[in-house]
């Protein structure tokens, strides 16, 4: 296609967030899942977890357009429509109906993977930070349900990965490189859309306030 018709649907927050977040749930999930458990580093690379998702939700508020929850996040008649005709759906400007209630999904697992994480306690040589001010019988609810969420999450993931294959070999769509470049030539702007602009200065003070946060979840303990 033309590169004229080259437009920007995802910003740089969006997508270093996409790609760190998956890198480090990959690694959580291989090395907890595997025959010898959690490594070393696992609560450490939850804390990182748990900034990165607490600043994509801020971003999904005060972010730029296609992040934000408001953008992607529509009404179920709207998803129904979009699943039945989608043979016939031409590119959206960012997620899809039904895409943005994938994407939901895996953050809102993501927050309960790392809340629960932060309550656990595998007596061995791994506890949250707030494991200590709880129950046995609360530490073991969120040793289970941190257990059940890898699976749910490690699901989600590959759901995620057909549809993205799915896209790129049925509808001949690439999903993968605009997440990448951040730019789209198979969407169009139509009139009264916003195009995506970057906004470095809040992305950082977002980013800040989420960092802070979990420092302060940590060392206030």
């Amino acid at each position: 296609m033309n590169s004229q018709h080259k437009i920007k649907i995802w910003d740089i927050s969006v997508r270093i967030f996409h790609w760190t977040t998956s890198g480090l749930i990959s690694y959580q999930l291989f090395t907890g899942l595997s025959k010898e458990g959690p490594s070393d580093t696992h609560i450490t690379i939850g804390y990182c977890v748990l900034g990165l998702v607490l600043f994509r939700m801020l971003w999904g508020f005060w972010g730029s357009i296609t992040a934000r929850f408001s953008s992607f996040l529509r009404s179920p008649s709207s998803v129904i429509n979009y699943f039945i005709k989608n043979q016939r759906t031409k590119p959206t400007f960012g997620h899809n109906p039904l895409g943005g209630y994938a994407v939901a999904a895996m953050i809102l697992s993501i927050v309960v993977q790392v809340t629960s994480g932060l309550f656990c306690d595998d007596d061995l040589m791994l506890s949250g930070a707030f494991s200590h001010l709880t129950s046995d019988g609360f530490t073991s609810a969120a040793n289970l349900v941190h257990a059940i969420n890898s699976k749910v999450l490690l699901a989600l993931i590959l759901i995620h990965l057909a549809a993205i294959t799915w896209y790129q070999l049925v509808k001949k769509q690439n999903l993968i490189k605009p997440m990448v470049t951040g730019y789209s030539t198979d969407t169009k702007i139509t009139p009264g859309r916003r195009e995506v602009k970057e906004q470095p200065k809040r992305a950082f003070f977002l980013a800040a306030a989420s960092a802070l946060i979990v420092i302060l979840l940590i060392y206030t303990q």
